[in-house]
């Protein structure tokens, strides 16, 4: 079943001999809104360390913050044959991508912004369109060159892979549903090859347009169910690596080096901290995330290094594996873990795929009988002259908790930032941590001058400045007190 003339004008396509026009510049587009905006320089910084040819990369948008902008545009003086061009929405496609709305369309529009690709980028003829959520991790000269066959798009197929839970018979995976017997052809629509020079001769972005007005009510994935159905019978599959979807490592592994684009579908972004994330997925997720702090150390080389000191007892601690979570999240470039613990992980110990994973994590085995001990000979291991002090069950809530209190730290030039009161008793030369619970945590004896440390038996998950407690006069001079949302 078809539900436009597309097939017809392939079939005369491919009788005519057509052949698509490949440009050598690579032309790419991404929609984005500004819920989105913070994570695209990591999906560029990816693009442009693997370019071997020029490529414009055309951000559309409607509305973006200057800060946004800047953060986009960073690229253009930095990589040669490189540009990124702001591309606004204009005020007709706006306009006309309102009536979805209208006719029941409850999502973001920012999605429906790849239907007025062809009309907003005239001069381009050929063009990969990328979700925000997709990582390049090769050259992307094969997708670009890939031989449509008269085709107006180029997919790769997407097996109901997106549903939770997923189904466990094929007929019942979505579509199926939405294209009967040819369920099978169903495709991903977050990296698409397009034919503008097809679309523009004859005129395709006006019949998908009114095809959706009309049919928008019925979907499940909206833009996504929309084009399946538009374009059925008139798209060229392309390969699985250059669409892989990060939850196909479960049923169609590939290995890293194989794959050209990393697609994370789904809610557990890597730019999310993820407690519930299968540990057959992380590997990409720390793929994305040693992008994301490589690109954030580069462009903000004004970000002090920090060294974050966790010690546990027991190297299989599920609670570790939370700690280390909200760490490997965090959108802080120069960042490097230590875990500090008196027993050595086995191979198989969770802490030891995390390293394995993580090339800024590092496990050091010492057997000093307290935490403190520990810690404190991990210090000759830091590289970086502000440490935050953690410990299972200890995790940050939020992805911008390390970049908040840093911020913090270097604003007051303080000394010491804690999650607690602390005070420091002259008489005994050492700091007592007061919780909110009754007990009084003695951190012992040393030398905190130029350390960052966090409150080790409290769980923090946004940090904020505290104006309601006076600094004591008996606290460390310069001492800054950061509160803990329990």
């Amino acid at each position: 079943m078809t539900f436009s003339q597309l097939p017809q004008l392939v079939a005369a396509n491919q009788a005519a001999g057509y052949q698509a026009p490949v440009p050598t510049t690579i032309s790419i587009a991404i929609c984005i809104d500004q819920n989105v905006a913070a994570t695209i320089p990591t999906l560029l910084y990816s693009i442009a360390t693997h370019a071997k040819r020029p490529t414009d990369i055309y951000v559309v948008y409607d509305h973006l913050p200057a800060a946004a902008k800047a953060d986009l545009t960073w690229f253009n003086d930095r990589f040669p044959n490189f540009r990124v061009i702001l591309t606004p929405l204009r005020a007709a496609d706006r306009d006309l991508l309102r009536r979805f709305t209208l006719n029941g369309h409850k999502g973001n529009l920012t999605t429906f912004y790849r239907l007025v690709l062809p009309q907003l980028l005239p001069d381009v003829e050929r063009l990969i369109y990328l979700d925000a959520d997709t990582l390049v991790t090769s050259d992307l000269t094969a997708l670009w060159e890939s031989d449509l066959a008269g085709n107006f798009l180029g997919v790769v197929k997407d097996h109901g892979i997106g549903a939770e839970p997923r189904p466990k018979k094929k007929e019942d995976w979505w579509g199926y549903q939405l294209l009967g017997s040819d369920g099978d052809e169903y495709f991903n629509a977050g990296v698409l090859l397009m034919d503008l020079h097809l679309f523009r001769q004859y005129s395709v972005s006006l019949y998908l347009y009114e095809f959706v007005i009309e049919t928008i009510i019925f979907y499940l994935l909206e833009d996504q169910d929309a084009l399946n159905l538009f374009f059925h019978g008139a798209v060229a599959f392309l390969p699985l690596e250059h669409n892989y979807i990060t939850k196909f490592v479960d049923i169609e592994p590939q290995s890293m080096q194989t794959v050209s684009l990393l697609h994370y579908l789904g809610p557990r972004k890597p730019w999310k901290i993820n407690f519930d994330l299968p540990a057959s997925q992380r590997a990409a997720t720390a793929h994305y995330r040693a992008t994301r702090r490589t690109w954030q150390a580069i462009a903000h080389a004004e970000q002090p290094a920090v060294t974050a000191l966790v010690d546990t007892a027991n190297p299989d601690d599920n609670l570790l594996e939370r700690t280390l979570e909200s760490l490997l999240s965090q959108d802080y470039g120069p960042l490097e873990i230590i875990v500090t613990t008196p027993v050595a992980p086995t191979p198989a110990s969770p802490l030891t795929r995390w390293a394995k994973e993580n090339p800024n994590l590092t496990i050091l085995v010492n057997d000093a009988p307290s935490r403190l001990a520990r810690q404190q000979a991990a210090r000759q291991h830091a590289t970086s002259d502000l440490l935050l002090c953690l410990a299972a069950p200890d995790y940050l809530d939020e992805v911008t908790a390390l970049s908040q209190l840093v911020a913090l730290q270097q604003k007051e030039a303080a000394s010491l930032a804690c999650a607690q009161a602390t005070e420091w008793l002259v008489d005994q030369s050492r700091f007592m941590v007061l919780p909110n619970v009754n007990d009084v945590i003695s951190w012992g004896p040393t030398d905190w001058n130029g350390v960052l440390v966090t409150q080790a038996t409290l769980q923090p998950d946004a940090l904020e400045f505290d104006s309601k407690y006076p600094v004591k006069q008996r606290c460390l001079r310069h001492n800054l007190w950061v509160k803990v949302k329990r």
